[in-house]
């Protein structure tokens, strides 16, 4: 499952989060950006209502928020795939302290089969 935000178009600046599913491009919600914020909040509410129980959920760069993270893995039973990059220095020096101690790939909720897409 991927979530991403936009502006929506002719909208004085109003956002909306999506969530969808990659291999079938199904729709599962959307949330509202809330005026003078950002998508996280709105990611955030979204990723609390929606199933998310076995699945990887993918997110651009502005989401590698322990908060967020912490929804999804811990509150939500999900795995995710966030995306850092050098625009947000104390995650990326995080990532490469970590890199060299990992022996392979790992998933934060343990051994056993994600649940396949709707």
């Amino acid at each position: 499952m991927a979530i991403d935000g936009k502006e929506l178009r002719s909208s004085q600046g109003a956002q909306i989060v999506s969530a969808y599913t990659v291999n079938g491009g199904r729709w599962l919600g959307s949330e509202a950006s809330a005026t003078k914020s950002n998508e996280i909040p709105a990611a955030q509410a979204l990723l609390r209502r929606l199933p998310l129980e076995g699945l990887l959920v993918t997110a651009d760069a502005l989401h590698p928020q322990s908060q967020t993270a912490r929804i999804i893995t811990q509150e939500r039973g999900a795995d995710y795939l966030l995306t850092v990059k050098g625009n947000q220095p104390g995650v990326a020096d995080n990532v490469r302290q970590l890199l060299p101690k990992l022996v392979g790939a790992f998933s934060p909720s343990g051994p056993g089969e994600p649940r396949s897409e709707s």
